[in-house]
């Protein structure tokens, strides 16, 4: 390659005596099918940023009041119809909600770096891990502190994620293919959040309000033997077994062609580079079809 060239996605990858049989669409053997599944189980990570930003939406009010609130610094709250009680405004809960941007910011910086070191697949099974364990620590603490450090983690594992599937899809696909499932990173971000607000209002423990769980005055108390409480800690271990759902399926990939083949290029020892060329090919095949 002259110097000063631009390294496009239309270059051939391998070594022309290394190269498949044809380009995207000069041989019928071309088969995409693994690049389609492959971008469908890589963004449920995008899934997981949408589920973790709408999660707030029903969790919210049972963390403030109910049989398994944890937040203790409202004064002034909202009857509602069915019994039920909403803080007007809660110092900890917009904290607890927004410290998940802290946690991107940093998974940000780290996913690029991550995906370039042990490459694009494992930097996406990576930020699975503390997507995984903030949701299972939310599910089962109950102190204040403990679940600001689990929300960062899943913020963390959210804006690791991010990166690395930006990087691996369009590396897997072929080109007929790429922007299409390019955008099911954010198609799949918008299911999660509409999944989660579904999920809040299905996953509900019925709570038989009683007096001594009326945080205001006396006179504004109803009862109500049905009101339906978010189970915020089921909702949570969703969170969670979608994480793992994700690390586990992206193990049956294989890794990224455009990595191996910039690995092999920077590989010296010239069987090593062989075995990369030749694991390259698979995963183009793997990908895009034998004929490729």
């Amino acid at each position: 390659q002259p110097p000063g060239a631009m390294s496009g996605a239309d270059q051939p990858l391998l070594p022309q005596n290394r190269a498949g049989k044809g380009g995207c669409c000069s041989d019928p053997s071309n088969n995409p099918t693994g690049a389609i599944v492959a971008a469908i189980v890589a963004t449920l990570g995008s899934f997981m940023f949408g589920f973790n930003l709408g999660f707030t939406s029903p969790a919210l009010p049972s963390l403030e009041w109910g049989s398994d609130a944890v937040f203790t610094d409202c004064t002034e709250w909202n009857v509602g119809n069915d019994g039920g009680y909403t803080c007007k405004e809660s110092v900890q809960g917009a904290f607890w909600s927004a410290i998940i941007n802290f946690g991107a910011m940093a998974g940000a910086f780290t996913g690029g770096p991550v995906a370039d070191a042990v490459g694009r697949k494992y930097a996406v099974i990576l930020s699975g891990i503390p997507l995984a364990i903030g949701w299972l620590w939310l599910a089962f603490d109950t102190v204040y502190l403990n679940l600001l450090v689990a929300r960062f983690l899943t913020g963390f594992g959210m804006g690791m994620v991010t990166p690395s599937i930006n990087v691996f899809i369009p590396e897997i696909s072929p080109k007929s293919l790429r922007g299409t499932l390019g955008s099911m990173f954010q198609l799949n971000l918008t299911i999660g959040i509409l999944v989660v607000y579904v999920l809040g209002d299905y996953l509900t423990t019925p709570v038989t309000v009683t007096p001594s769980m009326n945080p205001t005055n006396p006179k504004n108390y109803k009862t109500a033997l049905d009101h339906a409480e978010c189970n915020w800690r089921l909702l949570a271990m969703v969170g969670c077994g979608v994480s793992v759902l994700m690390m586990v399926g992206m193990l049956f990939f294989p890794e990224s062609p455009e990595y191996l083949i910039s690995m092999a290029q920077k590989c010296e020892d010239e069987e090593k580079k062989s075995a990369l060329e030749d694991r390259a090919i698979y995963a183009l095949h793997f990908y895009r079809g034998a004929g490729y």
